[in-house]
């Protein structure tokens, strides 16, 4: 080890057989795999799910199951407009594209995904049109309540 000044600087020697000082970037390259290896990880773990056309958020409610994946989605937002699977349309549209697709396939498979603070008069309409066109699945999306 050499002697500068009052602090002694370590000599490494790499595998050719020079020798070399100490370079402060050394202690660097370790964190950065830590990073790159946190970032590999969350990128793998995490969901990656497109946003809303509305942004709803939807109601809560004391007991959650898992959804099953469904190809169409109606989004209700708390103003009253509608979207099918993520295209804006008018009420009328939307069930007439539903009652086509129901009657070509029998087992129609629909999620409503409702923000939680549409009122009573808005919904209620859309309930009534939904129960007439007879679906057999129908999974109204909610949100875990906090505590429950």
């Amino acid at each position: 080890m050499k002697k500068a000044g009052s602090a002694f600087l370590p000599i490494f020697i790499d595998g050719r057989g020079s020798r070399r000082t100490p370079d402060r970037h050394d202690r660097l390259i370790p964190m950065i795999n830590v990073v790159f290896l946190l970032l590999t990880f969350f990128m793998v773990a995490g969901t990656i799910r497109a946003n809303d056309i509305f942004g709803i958020k939807p109601p809560e409610a004391a007991a959650v199951a898992s959804l099953p994946k469904s190809e169409w989605v109606l989004a209700v937002n708390k103003a009253g407009a509608i979207a099918l699977n993520d295209e804006e349309m008018p009420f009328i549209d939307a069930i007439t594209r539903l009652k086509k697709e129901q009657q070509e396939k029998a087992d129609l498979y629909l999620q409503l995904k409702a923000d939680g603070n549409v009122e009573a008069h808005i919904i209620l309409p859309l309930f009534k049109k939904l129960a007439d066109l007879g679906l057999k699945h129908l999974d109204l999306v909610v949100v875990r309540k906090r505590g429950a």
